[in-house]
Order: structure tokens, then C-alpha cells, then sequence
């Protein structure tokens, strides 16, 4: 149906309110707001429908915020609709937001804890697009006041709950990531975990060459997994996909330092390929993980086809399995496998499954499941091709319990 039609429904029936409300809908999905507003306002007038009223007042507001210079009148329109469904969570969010777009920061605040504790947030959808993200909102909304309220570590504490817990539009995803970049550094915020030799006795399993060790780097412990995985090998060789930083959490940087590793690594910014190659003795390629010729970079090092680890960390979550599906395993084997599939930050929460099924059919066995930094956050999980590694290592460093792990308590066998 194309505006025309709509317009020919109203004129032929133009106190039905749900035509009323398409032809609203309408010229709201072509900007124009003023005409859409007058139909929204309309359908509130005469609908009996609760849900098809409450929507249309939230549009209304929506046409109002496109028009940038009508605060008043929107927020007035959000009230109505919550004194109209006072349970309902959308409007709450939607007036939330416009305070804190205003920098009404304590009253963004507020209407954000009051909607937490009122509202039903099992009730239907509505069938219209009313911009309203789902719970996290309210959180989200918490969060950035909080910090303009001065309450900096409650703001740095609900975001780091947004990042680690929530499922998240990629909208809020990289907004939360910009904030926790601003409030706590680079990086910082992601709390890695790091050994500590007064705790050598404590491993699961203390592997040779474990005085070597003065410092990892890995950001949960992932370097130390292959060594252990591997009784200490020396002289080894990776693939490592997403490479990032050279040294600070990276998963080879040991490996080739204390234990004379050789190995490829992929990298798609330009900057940290150029950083790789200035600061280690082996190799980063500038390369798209996603499309990369995998058969001829590993064929061209003529190292055989047993390989004894194998990184897969690309953001987000589609992009890691993309690089998984283009590795040629039928030719090429890996001892050790850390695949990171970012299920607690994964929209669709797929592809934690989607890489298990496809690594298994491919003759790997999982051995640590859901690896996070703080215990809550699935992030990681470790694979092993059992011919390649000693069984009675593998019985002693499996752990498949399908709850999510802390590394450190893992990898100290707490």
C-alpha cells in the first residue's frame, strides 16, 4: 500500500482508527512530522484501542523531538502517555532520554529509577517501532546522569554492568565501550587477569618451563592455557587472528619471547600492523580476517600442517566466525584452539553455538567452556584437537561445566 491508498482509506472511513494510524505511520516514515502528527493526535481522539492510543502518543512525541524545538509540548505528550498505561515501560524511556538530552540529568535520573520499580516489563510488545531499546535503557539512562550528577563511581559500576551483562543495540554497545574508555582508560576497564609466580604450585597443572615466566600477557590467562595444554613446548608455531596490541594482551607475546615460538598473525588496522612489526621478531600481516587466502599464508610458510595454536578473536561476533568458516582444516590441523565468540555482548546470541557445532564437526573437543574476566560474562572458549595433545594433560586441564568460569579461579584451579 503506497500513500495514495492510505489516503483513499481515510477519506473513505476516517474514523477508523487503525487507517487513521497507517496513514500516520506513513508520512512519519517520510519525515513528514507535521502531517503525521495531526493523525497520531487524531487516532488518540477517537480509538478506543489502549495500545493503538498509547503508541500513537509516543509517535507523536517522536515527530515533536524531529522537530528539535518543541520540548515542552513532547514532554507533555510522554506524560500522557504514561498516565494513559502507567505500567508500561516506553514512554518512561522516552522521557528519560528527553531529560537528559535537555541536561536535565536528576530528572532523567528519577523518571529512570521510578519506571525500574513500577513498570511491567513482561507485558506484550507494542507492534509499532517506538525507539524503546528494553530494559537496559532505564540503566543506560542511569548511567550517563549519574556521572553529570557527580556519583562517578555509581556511573562506572552500572556501565561496566551494561558491557559484561546486558544485551545491547550496537548503539549502546559503543557507547558504553566510549564511556568506560573516558571514566577508566583504554582498555583498562576490561580487567585482565595476570599470573603470579608465588602462585606456580597453585596451576592446574604446572607445566615445564613454568620458571621462564616472569610475566604474561594475555588477558585471561589464554597464553598460559596453550602452555599448559602443551606441557611448556618450546620452539611452537601460531596462527593468531586479531592480533591487536603487540605486548599488552597479547596471547603470543610469551609464547614467542620465553619459549621461541615462530608465527603469522592478521591484523586489520594499519597502525597496530605497524606496531606488531616494529616492536616483535615475528610477523603481522595487514589483512582482513573475514576474507582472508588462509591455505596460501599458511602454505607459504612451508611449517607443515600440524600447527600447535590457533587464535580467533575479530569483533564483533560475526566476524570471528566468519574468519573461523574461511580456515582450511581439512588440511591443516591445531593443537590448541581460543576461540572468542563474545556471547555476552552478541545481540543474537548465536554464535557461541554456531562456532561449538562447527569446531566439533571439525574434530576439535572442547575442553574450557564460557571464559570471562569477572565470572559473569561469557566471552572465550578453549578447544584442543585431541590427537594433537597428551590425554592425560587434557583430562587434567578439561573443564566443561556449561556455567560461566572466571579465568583466574580456572587457571588456579579454585
Amino acid at each position: 500500500m503506497n500513500i495514495q491508498q492510505a489516503l483513499n482509506k481515510f477519506i473513505d472511513d476516517p474514523y477508523n482508527d487503525k487507517v487513521v494510524f497507517d496513514l500516520a505511520n506513513f508520512y512519519f516514515d517520510q519525515n513528514q512530522t507535521a502531517s503525521a502528527l495531526t493523525y497520531f493526535l487524531r487516532v488518540t481522539e477517537y480509538s478506543t484501542d489502549d495500545d493503538l492510543i498509547y503508541a500513537s502518543l509516543l509517535r507523536a512525541g517522536l515527530c515533536l523531538e524531529k522537530q528539535a524545538d518543541r520540548i515542552f509540548s513532547t514532554k507533555g505528550l510522554y506524560l500522557h502517555a504514561i498516565s494513559h498505561s502507567p505500567k508500561r515501560p516506553e514512554a518512561y524511556f522516552l522521557l528519560s532520554r528527553l531529560y537528559e538530552w535537555n541536561k536535565e540529568h536528576q530528572e532523567s535520573y528519577t523518571i529512570a529509577s521510578m519506571a525500574e520499580s513500577v513498570c511491567h516489563f513482561n507485558l506484550h510488545s507494542l507492534k509499532t517501532n517506538v525507539e524503546y531499546p528494553g530494559k537496559y535503557g532505564f540503566k543506560f539512562e542511569k548511567a550517563v546522569c549519574s556521572w553529570w550528577l557527580g556519583r562517578v563511581d555509581e556511573s562506572l559500576n552500572l556501565f561496566l554492568d551494561l558491557h559484561h551483562n546486558e544485551p545491547m543495540l550496537q548503539t549502546h554497545i559503543d557507547s558504553v565501550k566510549n564511556n568506560l574508555t573516558f571514566l577508566w582508560g583504554e582498555g583498562d576497564w576490561i580487567k585482565p587477569s595476570y599470573y603470579d609466580s608465588t602462585k606456580s604450585n597453585n596451576l592446574r597443572f604446572k607445566f615445564k618451563g613454568i620458571d621462564k615466566i616472569t610475566n604474561n600477557q594475555s588477558q585471561v590467562f589464554q597464553d598460559m592455557f596453550v602452555l599448559m595444554a602443551l606441557d611448556g613446548k618450546t620452539k611452537g608455531k601460531y596462527l593468531e587472528i586479531g592480533a591487536h596490541e603487540p605486548i599488552v594482551h597479547s596471547n603470543t607475546y610469551i609464547l614467542e619471547k620465553d619459549f621461541d615460538w615462530k608465527g603469522i598473525s592478521l591484523e586489520i588496522d594499519n597502525n597496530l600492523v605497524n606496531k606488531f612489526n616494529g616492536t616483535r621478531d615475528n610477523f603481522c600481516l595487514l589483512q582482513d580476517a573475514t576474507n582472508a587466502n588462509y591455505d596460501k599464508i599458511l602454505s607459504d610458510t612451508n611449517w607443515g600442517n600440524d600447527w600447535d595454536y590457533l587464535q580467533l578473536d575479530c569483533e564483533p561476533a560475526n566476524n570471528t566466525f566468519k574468519a573461523l568458516s574461511q580456515i582450511p582444516f581439512e588440511k591443516y590441523r591445531f593443537a590448541v584452539i581460543t576461540y572468542e565468540h563474545d556471547y555476552h555482548c552478541d545481540n543474537t546470541k548465536s554464535y557461541r553455538d554456531k562456532s561449538r557445532k562447527y569446531l566439533e564437526s571439525k574434530g576439535y573437543e572442547l575442553v574450557v567452556d564460557n571464559i570471562s574476566t569477572d565470572g559473569k560474562s561469557s566471552f572465550e572458549d578453549w578447544w584442543v584437537h585431541p590427537d594433537l595433545v597428551d590425554k592425560n594433560v587434557l583430562n587434567t586441564i578439561k573443564s566443561v561445566t556449561n556455567i560461566t568460569k572466571k579465568a583466574e579461579n580456572y587457571i588456579y584451579n579454585k
